[in-house]
């Protein structure tokens, strides 16, 4: 995570095939979503357009702002 002056970007988050579907991702992002909301800033990310991970994305509110033929730029703005 590069925690920037006027957004937190998430840069880079994986985990191992045995360890996927188990809460381990959403955990993660969530306490990034908290220390987001306390500092008032957004949180964006870049994902593979086929990578499964864009559906928890969206359940957790991102939204796509920029999309290109293999990446969605995605923006999750804290409520305030």
């Amino acid at each position: 995570v590069d925690r920037g002056e006027r957004e937190f970007v998430l840069v880079d988050i994986a985990l191992l095939p045995t360890h996927r579907s188990a809460g381990i991702g959403t955990h993660l992002i969530e306490e990034l979503l908290l220390e987001a909301t306390s500092a008032r800033k957004p949180v964006r990310l870049s994902v593979w357009h086929s990578n499964p991970a864009r559906n928890l994305y969206r359940r957790m509110g991102f939204s796509a702002e920029n999309e290109d033929g293999v990446y969605s730029e995605m923006r999750w703005n804290p409520s305030l």
